[in-house]
C-alpha cells in the first residue's frame, strides 16, 4: 500500500474520530438545555426508540428518509416550551430495528405509530414530519383523523415525486439521497439547504459514515416507496379530513418536487408557509419561524 494513501486514510479514520467526539458533545448539550430523555417503547415486535421533552400538548415529530430522531435537536429548543415532544426513529432507520422493506412503507409506518400512541397511552396528538416524515403525516392524517390533533407537513414527500434537480441525477444512474462517498454526502448537503450549515470537516465526516451505515437496507426501502405498491404509499387523492394542517415550503427546495405543495393545500385544505431561504430542512434552517407556525396551527386545534 503507498505510503500516502495509508497516511490519508489514517487522517480520515482521526478525522471521523474527532467529529464523532463533536457530535456528542453537540447533542449532549441540546439534551441538556432542553431536558431531553432517551427511551425505547415496545410496538408488537419492534423497539423503538424515542426521544421525548417538553411540556404540553403532545407533538409527534418525524424524521426524513435516511435520517434519525436527532434531526428535530435543533428545534427542540423551541418546539419543548410549548410541546411535549415525542420524536422516534422510525422502522428501519436511526437506531430502530432493521425491517423488510414492506414494513417500511408509508401505511406501515402509519400502523407502527398507531401502535407506538397506543403503548404510551395516547389518544389524540399534533404530528409533524419532514420529507418522509412530512408524507407519513400526511396519510396518519388522512387515514386516521381521530387520532391526529393538527398536522405540520415540512418539505414533505408526497405523490408528485422528486424535484426535477434531484429526478435528472436518479435518471442518471446516481442517488443523490443514497451516498456512498463522503462526497456524495457533500452533494447531499448541498441539495438539501438553501446554504450549507458552517458544520467542522470532521463533525460532516462523523455524520456522513451515520448516514452511510444502513446504506444496503435503506436502498431497500427506497425502491419500495418510489414504487408502492396497493396504495401503500401517500394517497394521489386524498379527502379533507377535517383536521388542522400546515404546508411548509422552501424557495430553495431542491429534492421533492413543487406539485407536492399544491396537492398537499388541496387534499388536506392546509394553510401555507413558504420560507424564503430555505431548502429541503426547514426545522433546521429556520426553527423559530417553524416552530412559531406550529404553535400558532396548534391553537387553532383547541
Amino acid at each position: 500500500m503507498p505510503l500516502s494513501f495509508s497516511l490519508a486514510a489514517h487522517f480520515v479514520r482521526a478525522e471521523t474520530a474527532l467529529g464523532a467526539v463533536q457530535y456528542r458533545a453537540i447533542q449532549s448539550a441540546m439534551e441538556r438545555l432542553t431536558g431531553a430523555r432517551h427511551a425505547v417503547v415496545r410496538v408488537g415486535d419492534l423497539d423503538i426508540p424515542i426521544l421525548r421533552a417538553g411540556r404540553g400538548p403532545v407533538l409527534l415529530a418525524l424524521h426524513g428518509f435516511s435520517d434519525r430522531k436527532e434531526t428535530w435537536l435543533t428545534a427542540l429548543p423551541w418546539l419543548a416550551r410549548a410541546f411535549d415532544v415525542i420524536a422516534p426513529d422510525l422502522p428501519g432507520f436511526g437506531a430502530a430495528p432493521a425491517v423488510a422493506p414492506d414494513r417500511a412503507t408509508v401505511v406501515a409506518q402509519v400502523a407502527t405509530l398507531l401502535g407506538l400512541l397506543d403503548a404510551l397511552g395516547l389518544q389524540r396528538v399534533h404530528v409533524a414530519g419532514n420529507s418522509m416524515g412530512g408524507g407519513i403525516a400526511a396519510r396518519l392524517a388522512h387515514d386516521h383523523p381521530e387520532r391526529v390533533r393538527s398536522v405540520a407537513l415540512l418539505a414533505a414527500a408526497g405523490p408528485a415525486g422528486f424535484h426535477p434537480i434531484t429526478q435528472a441525477r436518479l435518471d442518471a444512474g446516481h442517488n443523490p439521497l443514497l451516498p456512498t462517498s463522503f462526497a456524495d454526502f457533500l452533494e447531499l448537503i448541498t441539495l438539501s439547504y438553501a446554504h450549507r450549515p458552517p458544520w467542522p470537516r470532521p463533525l460532516l465526516r462523523h455524520v456522513a459514515g451515520v448516514w452511510m451505515a444502513r446504506h444496503a437496507e435503506h436502498r431497500a426501502h427506497f425502491e419500495r416507496m418510489i414504487a408502492p405498491q396497493n396504495g401503500e404509499g401517500v394517497p394521489e387523492t386524498m379527502r379533507r379530513p377535517g383536521v388542522p394542517a400546515l404546508v411548509v415550503y422552501g424557495r430553495e427546495e431542491r429534492i421533492v418536487h413543487p406539485r407536492n405543495r399544491e396537492l398537499f393545500l388541496d387534499g388536506l385544505g392546509a394553510g401555507s408557509l413558504v420560507l424564503s431561504d430555505v431548502g429541503h430542512a426547514p426545522h433546521l434552517e429556520a426553527p423559530r419561524k417553524v416552530v412559531a407556525a406550529m404553535v400558532e396551527l396548534a391553537g387553532l386545534a383547541r
